[in-house]
């Protein structure tokens, strides 16, 4: 693969594994479980100590496929698949907050969206606050002690509204939030969220190809050694666990 190839290039080829067999399209790998050497090697292979699948539910070589593609396309370092849109939504908004935290969102939202983070995130103890986010002091005004990630669609589907992601990513920087931007209306194709600013800053959720169904949310994940990677979680195929199918990178 090739970080120079156009996109349509990118869009065909992203990722691309071939079997022993050369087919021309990528496999479509059924199976739900994987063979392995000896009993040893399935030990080490379960306890994340050796790279490779384990079981389908956390990865296969077509949900690898299909994730080495998208962060081709949205210049993330690595991705996570979903199983919806939404999924990648609250994945990519819950799993990094807890009880007490608080969340900034624009309110042009798509309505699914703003239930996340209007009723679902509050019934675990997280607070939201709503704003016009056309105007980045609206951003700064609604900023707490307790404020660990910001939420915005731009642009906004159906109302078109646009929001400074680059803006808004920098007072981000300054409390150490993140951002998760969805970007299901422009698509990678037209922005990418993960340049519009200092790549620690974001987490990009839907964005792609077709619809919502079919939308990428993305992550930033501590590595190991504690620095950040940018991760992109892409709805429409089945979840993976990073660290148990591609140890040591997430």
């Amino acid at each position: 693969m090739s970080k120079t190839w156009r996109p349509a290039t990118q869009l065909v080829h992203g990722g691309t594994l071939r079997s022993q067999y050369g087919e021309t399209s990528e496999a479509i790998y059924l199976t739900q479980g994987f063979v392995y050497e000896t009993s040893e090697a399935a030990e080490a292979r379960f306890k994340g100590e050796t790279e490779g699948f384990i079981y389908a539910r956390y990865g296969s070589p077509t949900n690898d496929m299909f994730e080495k593609r998208m962060c081709m396309l949205e210049g993330a370092e690595d991705a996570r698949a979903t199983a919806s849109g939404m999924a990648a939504v609250t994945a990519a908004i819950l799993c990094q907050l807890k009880s007490g935290d608080h969340i900034v969102a624009a309110r042009a939202l798509f309505g699914s969206c703003r239930w996340v983070v209007e009723t679902l995130a509050p019934k675990y103890g997280i607070d939201c606050t709503l704003i016009d986010g056309r105007d980045l002091a609206n951003w700064e005004k609604a900023i707490t002690s307790k404020t660990k990630v910001f939420f915005l669609e731009s642009p906004t589907n159906p109302t078109l509204e646009v929001i400074d992601i680059a803006g808004v990513a920098k007072l981000a920087n300054q409390i150490g939030a993140k951002v998760v931007v969805d970007n299901v209306f422009a698509t990678p194709l037209f922005q990418k969220p993960l340049g519009s600013a200092p790549i620690s800053s974001f987490i990009p959720p839907p964005s792609i190809l077709t619809d919502r169904a079919a939308a990428s949310a993305a992550s930033c994940f501590p590595t190991r050694n504690g620095s950040t990677r940018t991760c992109t979680t892409i709805s429409a195929i089945p979840a993976r666990r990073c660290r148990r199918s591609m140890p040591g990178r997430c």
